[in-house]
């Protein structure tokens, strides 16, 4: 479930809050490792978490993507309530109809579960502030992804 007053996230699968305040070392303490399907640590000291879940019952599951900072703290949660083999057959998945398909599913998903929480921010985005951070549905026609964002200030007190 989430939560647009905190900027937390609620997983299915863990009793663990994703939002503003967790660390890494939570995380990786509270989470069930056979429910990280990968992980990634870059060279720039970023960590990231690709996870696969539902949000609200009765969703079918999703990627979620977490990445914390180079000094623990988490920086944003990408949520993804489409898979790209959800793409009609024959059809492929990061054309740019697929993506801009894909970015309009996660506006109705986000206002079906939270309400009309966005406004236009710039071309592909559309975003609103709000004390922890920023929410925004994204297209990006060079990677051909869309999703669902949280992102998060780089403090844990607001």
């Amino acid at each position: 479930m989430i939560d647009l007053e905190r900027g937390t996230v609620s997983l299915r699968m863990s009793r663990l809050t994703l939002g503003p305040e967790l660390t890494l070392e939570e995380f990786q303490a509270g989470f069930p490792c056979e429910q990280i399907w990968r992980s990634w640590r870059p060279s720039t000291g970023y960590t990231w978490f690709y996870l696969c879940d539902r949000v609200f019952a009765g969703d079918k599951p999703f990627l979620i993507d977490l990445c914390f900072t180079p000094d623990g703290q988490l920086s944003m949660v990408d949520l993804y309530p489409h898979l790209p083999r959800d793409a009609p057959k024959g059809e492929p998945g990061w054309s740019p109809e697929a993506g801009q398909r894909n970015k309009q599913l996660c506006d109705r998903w986000l206002e079906q579960h939270c309400g009309p929480v966005l406004t236009q921010h710039r071309l592909h985005t559309d975003s609103r502030a709000y004390l922890w951070g920023e929410l925004t549905t994204y297209w990006d026609p060079r990677g051909g992804s869309s999703g669902i964002c949280l992102g998060y200030h780089n403090t844990t007190t607001f």
